[in-house]
This record gives structure tokens, C-alpha cells and sequence, in this order.
């Protein structure tokens, strides 16, 4: 689909589910040509962020972010998202106020607010781009979440963006 400006909108989703535990894994851009911080989103949908590192692959500036969230007392969740540019270029992840991400801002003066305190701070960008595609993986489970379910996670998460942003070059050329 196209927008308005010329900028698209499309999501490519496959879920997984086994023993009570489900892992959904997307591709997406969402019209726009920055990283896009889902943990901000993901608060809206009323998770709370208990918290969020920012991690790298074998190339050093292939950024990706990973936070674990809990929904009220029963489920908990584990996000691995990053994203490149349409040449494959990867986006800096910004930094994220975790203390005022888990507040929801009331009424019209919270709003505003958040835009004279930002929570989340995007780096310079080094140049112009028109979209920035993401992938991310997010599993949810009634169980606390152990380490290994963490590493085998971000294993999944960095093969498919590996994946798609090899898919996404080729079919650019």
C-alpha cells in the first residue's frame, strides 16, 4: 500500500507456539526511515519495560535492542527488534529513558511534556534515507523467562533479519 508522501506500509508476520509459549517474528516497514522504538509501543499495549540493552552483531554497528517486559503479573515477554535502511545500511538505536517509558503520559500537559523531555533520544543521522525496514521477534510465555530462551532469541532474531536484509538487497538490485 501506498501512503500519502510515498512512503509504504506493509508487515510480513509468521507465528510459532509450543508449550504454552508463542514467538512471533515480523518484517515490516511502517513508513518510516528511522529506527522505530517498539519498546515505546509496546507500553501502550500495557507491558512494562523491565528492561532494555542495546546489543551489536559480528559487525560491530548492526545494532539490536532487547528488552524484557511484563504484562501485569502473568505474562512475561522477551523483544529483539533492529533496523537497516533500504541499502542495508543498519540504524543507530537510540537511547531510551526506561524510568519514564513505563509512565503514561495523562491528558494534553503529559503529551506535550514528552516532547520537551523526550524519552526516547534518536542519534545524528549520518544521511538520508527514505524507509527503514525492521525485523523483530517477540516471545510471550505465562513463565518467567529463562537465559537460554534469551539466547536462543536473539539467535532467531539475528538469522531472519540476516535473512530478510539479504532478501531485501537482492530483489533492490
Amino acid at each position: 500500500d501506498e501512503l500519502p508522501e510515498g512512503q509504504y506500509w506493509w508487515v510480513h508476520q509468521w507465528q510459532y507456539q509450543k508449550n504454552g509459549t508463542t514467538a512471533l517474528v515480523s518484517f515490516d516497514q511502517l513508513g518510516e526511515n528511522n529506527w522505530h522504538e517498539l519498546t515505546y509501543c509496546y507500553r501502550g499495549l500495557d507491558w512494562t519495560i523491565k528492561n532494555r540493552r542495546i546489543m551489536s552483531g559480528i559487525a560491530g554497528n548492526d545494532y539490536f535492542a532487547v528488552a524484557e517486559m511484563q504484562k501485569e503479573k502473568e505474562e512475561h515477554g522477551l523483544l529483539i527488534f533492529s533496523a537497516f535502511f533500504e541499502n542495508g545500511e543498519w540504524a543507530p538505536a537510540p537511547s531510551v529513558d526506561i524510568t519514564q517509558l513505563n509512565i503514561q503520559p495523562e491528558g494534553v500537559f503529559g503529551k506535550t511534556w514528552e516532547r520537551v523531555d523526550p524519552i526516547v533520544t534518536y542519534a545524528e543521522s549520518t544521511g538520508t534515507h527514505t524507509r527503514a525496514l525492521q525485523c523483530q521477534v517477540l516471545v510471550s510465555t505465562t513463565k518467567p523467562i529463562a537465559e537460554s530462551v534469551v539466547s536462543s532469541t536473539i539467535e532467531l532474531h539475528l538469522q531472519s533479519r540476516n535473512h530478510f536484509r539479504t532478501q531485501w538487497l537482492a530483489a533492490s538490485r
